[in-house]
């Protein structure tokens, strides 16, 4: 995976990739990172974690109270925690066994940009997946408080085929 930080300040050390990103850390481990100086390609790291512990409280943990997500041609922009659980309990339904193949991670002041794959497997069938790309803001906290998705649909609709 390559990172590619758009923001002096990033460059070197904290630029290197992560030896967590994509794996589960506990949740009580996930409560303590913040710190006063944000290294946002550990906070990417450790929000693919959470996404992939397929646990919607994990993501909230990570999120403001009024974060928004929206994934963008498929839903209008969902806000708040109660809404953002039932979306992302949905997406875990929808994609079963639901991975992530990282291609690359962009991170700059705020923000950070994954560029990856959406990776599932349906019951009885071959895994299979799409590229998506999601544009994620963190306060100065370092809990995010938006995130786009996008998503390749020609690839979606041949994976859900």
């Amino acid at each position: 995976m390559n990172i590619i930080c758009t923001d002096m300040r990033h460059r070197g050390a904290g630029c290197k990739r992560s030896a967590n990103l994509g794996k589960r850390i506990p949740p009580n481990v996930m409560r303590g990172f913040m710190a006063t100086n944000l290294n946002i390609a550990d906070i990417a790291d450790r929000y693919a974690a959470a996404w992939l512990s397929h646990n919607p409280d994990a993501i909230l943990a990570l999120h403001a109270p009024d974060s928004i997500f929206q994934a963008h041609g498929r839903t209008g922009e969902v806000k708040g925690n109660a809404a953002l659980r039932k979306e992302f309990a949905q997406v875990f339904e929808r994609y079963p066994d639901f991975g992530v193949e990282t291609h690359r991670l962009l991170v700059g002041d705020n923000h950070w940009t994954l560029d990856w794959t959406l990776t599932f497997q349906p019951p009885g069938k071959d895994r299979r997946g799409f590229r998506a790309l999601d544009v994620v803001e963190v306060d100065t906290k370092g809990l995010v408080i938006r995130k786009d998705t996008f998503f390749d649909f020609a690839q979606v609709k041949a994976a859900l085929a």
